[in-house]
């Protein structure tokens, strides 16, 4: 989806490019429309994933994915926490693209193109996106775990502010905000490494069949 935006826009000029900014935003809108429309899925694996530290009366005990979005269906709750996952996509993929533009440029500039630079960029890139997304990703779990009958749950939320503020209450460590801080970078790193590389891969020879030259690819 990225790259269709992407060449929708892209100047026809070979010594023009969208800026980092312009990128940060069509990732962004990207990532915001792959995570409503996936809501659902990611609702069923975060609760499947976090069933066995529920009391076992409590537990959901979804089956698979089909009984898992019957009963999201059946609880009215098939699009809980949209919204916060929508923000945490959208920031993931604007916090990745921009910055890793921004450092991909630079570096070339410095060092030409050597085979440390756009790793390297990606990782700087990854540095910022965890920075940036960790705390929208904490709220989206909490929110998406949370049961419906309140004496259930340890917390209970009013609103995704009242996690941050829940959070800070409770949780009086402000790092608490980005635990798991480095298993989150390596798979943001993992992940948009994989993402570049395959698109990149698959783009790119499209469109040599179609005869593009180098400068319009």
């Amino acid at each position: 989806m990225y790259k269709a935006i992407y060449d929708t826009f892209k100047p026809v000029k070979p010594t023009n490019d969208l800026t980092s900014r312009e990128k940060a935003v069509i990732g962004g809108i990207a990532g915001g429309i792959a995570a409503y429309i996936t809501t659902p899925l990611t609702l069923v694996s975060i609760r499947q994933i976090l069933d066995t530290q529920i009391h076992k009366e409590w537990r959901r005990n979804y089956s698979s994915v089909s009984s898992g979005l019957a009963a999201l269906k059946a609880e009215n709750a098939t699009y809980k926490g949209s919204f916060a996952n929508i923000v945490r996509h959208v920031a993931l993929n604007a916090s990745l693209t921009g910055p890793f533009d921004y450092y991909h440029e630079a570096l070339y500039i410095r060092f030409g193109d050597f085979d440390f630079v756009k790793p390297t960029a990606l990782f700087l890139a990854a540095f910022v996106s965890t920075v940036i997304t960790l705390p929208f990703d904490t709220v989206r779990t909490r929110v998406m775990n949370q049961q419906i009958q309140p004496e259930r749950n340890r917390l209970n939320y009013r609103s995704y502010v009242d996690v941050f503020v829940k959070q800070f209450v409770h949780e009086p460590n402000p790092r608490s905000l980005w635990a798991g801080f480095y298993t989150h970078l390596i798979w943001t790193y993992l992940y948009a490494y994989l993402t570049v590389g395959i698109t990149e891969t698959f783009t790119t020879s499209w469109k040599r069949k179609d005869g593009l030259i180098e400068w319009q690819i």
